[in-house]
């Protein structure tokens, strides 16, 4: 199986949604998501398709090894429950297949803090797009909806591969 570039988004400012729109609709998508860092307080990053922003999505996750928490009819997955302000690295698998509730598996660390003093942060979910009648075309990476001060610093990218 070999992984084809779909798509690639790079902001040359500041901004709370990055998306890579208008790409080839693929089997099995691999998005990894690299921010040098946030403004503000920091960004809760969050996860949409094909710009749906109905409840049609659920997820579970673990934040640093912590029990699971699940949210249910909602209108995003979450990629990572707290603010990074430092960086962040995302690597999402997701099956896209037309007819079936696109399934997701979230790989999130980011820094909290700079130095070797400070241990990196994880975040580990599995999320659900309950869309049975389309695939994947779009992705909007965006800042959890009650942050609008929040926004991605200018060189934060998002990358969409896809094979079949």
């Amino acid at each position: 199986m070999a992984w084809e570039l779909l798509g690639y988004t790079k902001l040359g400012s500041a901004q709370n949604t990055i998306t890579v729109a208008g790409f080839t609709a693929k089997k099995f998508l691999c998005v990894e998501i690299s921010t040098p860092g946030a403004s503000n307080a920091g960004v809760r990053t969050r996860l949409r398709f094909n710009s749906d922003t109905g409840s049609n999505y659920a997820d579970r996750a673990s934040n640093n090894g912590s029990s699971d928490s699940t949210n249910t009819s909602q209108s995003f997955v979450y990629v990572a429950e707290s603010d990074s302000q430092e960086g962040e690295l995302d690597v999402i698998y997701i099956i896209n297949i037309e007819d079936e509730e696109k399934l997701v598996i979230n790989q999130n660390v980011r820094s909290s803090a700079t130095g070797a003093g400070t241990a990196p942060s994880r975040y580990n979910g599995v999320g659900k797009w309950t869309n049975t009648s389309a695939q994947i075309t779009t992705i909007d990476v965006f800042a959890h909806p009650t942050d609008t001060a929040d926004k991605y610093d200018a060189d934060s990218e998002v990358t969409v591969y896809g094979t079949d």
